[in-house]
């Protein structure tokens, strides 16, 4: 023993294991992950094809077979999954009002999301506000 060794830590022993312990954290907080940034991606895009549709001043729909009536748009791959979602797809019309390919007027409208087991709910509004929400 020294007469300066004081048995602690060294500076560069301490950045070592500060390394160490970041890089496990890195490696593992995707695990951890909500889905929160897939469920707010998917809401964005909704989001921005009601302001499409207001812009452009025409109908544009969202889904697998929207109204023939509307252009129709492709949900980006976010990693979650659709659960449901209304039939024949949601309509936005050139006022940003959603609508149903059913003959139906506005109304509120969910869409059921899944991503790594947790589920959220984007929501649309009547008056085309659109939110999302664990579930």
């Amino acid at each position: 023993m020294t007469p300066f060794d004081d048995g602690g830590f060294t500076l560069l022993e301490a950045i070592v294991i500060v390394a160490i312990i970041g890089l496990a954290a890195a490696l593992t907080a995707p695990l951890w992950s909500s889905g929160s940034a897939e469920f707010q991606r998917f809401a964005r895009f909704v989001a921005a094809t009601r302001m499409a549709a207001v812009a452009g001043g025409s109908a544009i729909g969202i889904g697998e077979t929207p109204c023939a009536a509307a252009g129709s748009v492709v949900a980006p791959s976010t990693g979650a999954r659709l659960v449901t979602m209304p039939s024949r797809g949601l309509v936005f019309g050139a006022d940003g009002l959603p609508r149903t390919c059913d003959g139906g007027g506005v109304g509120n409208t969910t869409i059921l999301l899944e991503h790594r087991g947790r589920r959220a709910a984007v929501i649309v509004s009547s008056l085309g506000r659109v939110r999302w929400e664990p579930r």
